[in-house]
């Protein structure tokens, strides 16, 4: 095999991990904005139910409006929890695969990076 034969190959597949390292990005960051939009309306919905039962007299009603304003921000807190934990940036190791170098490596690196640049 030709030397230029071999970086073609090389730069070949640095390219084609490049582009599944962008989609693969693109498509955290949908589901984020999906998550995001989800969190807004419930946050809407609470706010809609809490201003409701400020004005409610009818006790039955109060109590279901109660019950579902308590699922309601069950849900709005496991999305909260979701979002706090999400991700969008490639991994160590997926960073390692592209470069080709060990998973080590680019932990020590990122680690040196951080200490120095106070990130």
């Amino acid at each position: 095999m030709k030397i230029q034969e071999f970086y073609a190959d090389y730069e070949m597949d640095y390219t084609r991990m490049q582009e599944q390292l962008l989609r693969s990005c693109e498509k955290k960051q949908k589901e984020l904005t999906h998550l995001q939009e989800r969190r807004n309306t419930l946050f809407s919905q609470v706010i809609c139910i809490e201003t409701q039962l400020k004005h409610e007299v009818d006790s039955e009603r109060i109590a279901a409006l109660e019950e579902d304003l308590k699922k309601r921000q069950q849900r709005l807190s496991g999305v909260i929890s979701t979002i706090k934990q999400f991700h969008i940036h490639p991994s160590h190791k997926q960073i390692a695969d592209l470069l080709g170098i060990p998973k080590g490596s680019v932990d020590s690196g990122i680690f040196y990076f951080k200490k120095k640049y106070g990130a």
